[in-house]
């Protein structure tokens, strides 16, 4: 886990392949390692379906123990997990008197466990082997929890045991994960959006430089059959997995056009598939671009965009707008390598945290893509994270302006853990630190030509840039030396600038006539701070999630 790799844990599905006798021995074991247990498997299907769940929670719990931010105590974490259990059947209750578990149902006791102790207390499979005994427990007792499928079951458990943690941090399902994976990483498949139109599949876009671009599908098409199977009655996930499918295999769509007779058939190889996070526009010489999220292509789409806009312009481009409005965040690494399309040097941000690997300096060392020009950044209430990275990183140098609102303020880094069943479990492991070293999480970053509220056009929120330009200074000074303060003191100094969402066109127009005038630039861009540089260390790339809804 060096360089900027993705931190991910990967670990093969075992294979269970021992007969029913030795799977039992082996599970009066694991019993004998966590306690006395009143409900042992009776099957060796629920011995199989207990193997799982330990290997399952035994994983979930050594990565809590060793990578979460803060430290949480296993029993803890053992004790909300199975708690978690009432979601799924509300008569479930889970009591703890420090030395024993009860299960009750109905306020009846239906199961009573020994809690790990001794060295045993300090052993993640230790804990998972008394989550599963209940869960099973559970499952013997009530009819809710007996009909609900495996997964639910893990969601309802992980659920429980990281509400003890923070609201970023999070369990998937295997089903849930994959999608998450598919967003982050990309899919194979096509490249079309489609929706349905009087019961029939029309498709709405066709995405470019994918494969169904490359063999002629059209917006408008209608689309009735993947393969052998009409798609007439379908669910839109169901066509979707029959559009998805390994990269570079074949998929065969026959397709009515509204111009044809007769429906034609179009076979088309699969390709990977990563969604675009970034567009773009071209108007008096200055590029705007809109950057949705980050993922593993945003930093090579952002420099495509920018080049193909020198291109345009014959090289007299006369600045970049980077519009980060609404940006939830996404893939550290894609944010690190936009600042670093923009800066020659100096420190990007680094990450802080309990874990020694969490401990990271990403500093520029490319060179400017436009050269200097101006260089405008847009923010508001709903920008975070991976967004507040790349917005603080250019504004700590003095390369850019920053205009819209105080931001989110979402300043912890996430690590996504896969785990044996295919889920993924996203652990909030470490803190941002801004290049002058302040923290974001929750305070935010401040732009230096705020719009809250405004709604008086550009000219009009330009002048009360400038009006106040030194109490302006003062508060980012302010703001860059507050690590430590309460919430409280920091919502205060949230409130120069208050976050808001902003849809409206003030902030673009503002940073066009920024950019189209370079004496009204130079007075609202604030100087870089005297950053101090933080220890040296490799880098690695971490996944921001975004903030709960």
């Amino acid at each position: 886990m060096v360089g900027l790799g993705r931190i991910r844990i990967h670990r093969k599905k075992e294979a269970f392949l021992l007969n029913a006798s030795a799977l039992v021995l082996l599970a009066g074991l694991l019993t004998a390692c966590a306690g006395a247990n009143t409900t042992a498997p009776t099957s060796s299907r629920d011995t199989v379906q207990r193997l799982s769940a330990i290997e399952l929670f035994s994983a979930g719990f050594t990565q809590i123990s060793d990578k979460y931010i803060e430290t949480v105590p296993l029993n803890q974490l053992a004790l909300e997990g199975v708690r978690g259990l009432s979601a799924i059947d509300p008569s479930l209750t889970v009591l703890h008197d420090g030395q024993t578990i009860r299960l009750l149902s109905a306020e009846r006791e239906i199961a009573r466990f020994q809690t790990p102790g001794n060295a045993a207390a300090l052993e993640p499979s230790a804990w998972a082997g008394l989550t599963a005994d209940v869960l099973q427990a559970a499952r013997n007792a009530s009819a809710s929890v007996q009909r609900e499928k495996t997964e639910k079951i893990y969601e309802a458990v992980f659920d429980g045991m990281l509400s003890t943690l923070d609201i970023y941090s999070r369990y998937a399902g295997r089903k849930q994960a994959e999608r998450n994976r598919d967003r982050r990483d990309g899919f194979g498949g096509i490249g079309i959006r489609f929706r349905f139109k009087r019961d029939e599949m029309q498709v709405y876009r066709v995405l470019e430089n994918t494969p169904a671009e490359r063999a002629g599908l059209k917006k408008g098409d209608i689309i009735t059959h993947v393969g052998d199977v009409p798609v007439k009655g379908l669910k839109a996930r169901d066509i979707v997995a029959q559009l998805h499918g390994p990269i570079d295999s074949l998929v065969t769509l026959t397709v009515r056009r509204a111009d044809e007779k007769s429906p034609r058939s179009f076979e088309i190889k699969r390709s990977l598939i990563v969604p675009n996070t970034v567009t773009s526009s071209l108007k008096d010489g200055i590029a705007f671009l809109r950057i949705r999220s980050f993922n593993h292509m945003t930093a090579e789409r952002t420099a495509r965009r920018v080049r193909e806009a020198q291109e345009k312009t014959g090289g007299r481009l006369k600045g970049v707008v980077l519009d980060l409005r609404g940006n939830p965040g996404g893939l550290l690494k894609q944010a690190i390598r936009i600042a670093d399309l923009f800066l020659k040097k100096g420190s990007i941000v680094s990450t802080r945290g309990r874990h020694q690997d969490s401990y990271q300096y990403y500093e520029a060392d490319t060179d400017d893509i436009i050269d200097g020009r101006p260089l405008a950044v847009l923010v508001d209430g709903k920008s975070a994270s991976a967004a507040e990275v790349l917005a603080a990183a250019l504004q700590d140098s003095g390369r850019a302006v920053i205009i819209g609102t105080t931001s989110y303020g979402k300043g912890t880094v996430q690590t996504v853990i896969r785990l044996p069943n295919n889920g993924e479990m996203t652990l909030t492991w470490s803190r941002l630190h801004s290049p002058a070293g302040y923290i974001f999480h929750n305070l935010g970053v401040l732009p230096s030509v705020c719009t809250s509220g405004q709604d008086q056009g550009a000219a009009g929120s330009i002048r009360a840039a400038i009006k106040q330009h030194a109490r302006t200074l003062a508060a980012l000074d302010t703001w860059r030396r507050s690590n430590g303060e309460s919430d409280e003191k920091r919502n205060r100094l949230r409130e120069f600038c208050p976050p808001e969402r902003r849809r409206k066109d003030i902030e673009t127009e503002v940073a066009a006539r920024l950019l189209r005038e370079p004496a009204l630039y130079a007075r609202t861009v604030t100087a870089a701070p005297d950053l101090a540089r933080a220890p040296e260390a490799g880098g690695r790339e971490l996944s921001f999630q975004p903030p709960a809804p």
